[in-house]
């Protein structure tokens, strides 16, 4: 039996506008078309699996190792299972691409931490707390003021919240 461990990265952008009537609306503002084979489910988890096969034992281990690092350091983002997924994509990807291939130093260490968990635990932690003469105490509000992590979760479900996503950088 072969057990796989790359998630259906990209399912809702094959799915169609059944399951996300919003991702018609994005498509449209990027001008990609639609075939009608990209809107089916079972395509999508066709081209799913044929990725999956065609994927070396190398890079099945490399995406393992990838995800334990990102899971690993993650601390209170884990908490956060679709935010998690979005940041091991996003080293996925940039592992695989030419700007990391080429690079010869390395990136400093801590760099994970310190630009990608800290500031998401910060922004958690500074959801539910405040501090009040040099101690976290807990918020005064009600559960329906604070971003949770439901809500985080939430927002990476269709592109549309993915595409609300503002780096520093812009």
């Amino acid at each position: 039996r072969k057990w796989y461990f790359a998630p259906q990265l990209n399912l809702d952008d094959a799915v169609g506008q059944v399951q996300n009537p919003g991702l018609q609306r994005l498509r449209s503002v990027k001008g990609k078309p639609q075939t009608a084979g990209s809107k089916s489910l079972d395509s999508a988890l066709n081209r799913w699996r044929n990725a999956m096969n065609s994927m070396s034992q190398y890079d099945r281990l490399r995406q393992v190792a990838l995800y334990l690092l990102c899971w690993g350091e993650a601390g209170n983002v884990r908490f956060t299972p679709e935010c998690l997924c979005f940041i091991f994509k996003c080293a996925d990807d940039y592992y695989r691409s030419p700007e990391c291939q080429n690079r010869i130093d390395p990136v400093p260490e801590g760099l994970y931490l310190e630009t990608v968990v800290k500031p998401l635990y910060r922004f958690m932690r500074d959801q539910g707390y405040e501090v009040v003469d040099g101690k976290f105490v807990r918020r005064e509000k009600d559960h329906d003021q604070i971003i949770g992590y439901d809500d985080i979760n939430q927002l990476f479900w269709y592109p549309e919240g993915i595409a609300k996503i503002v780096l520093q950088d812009n």
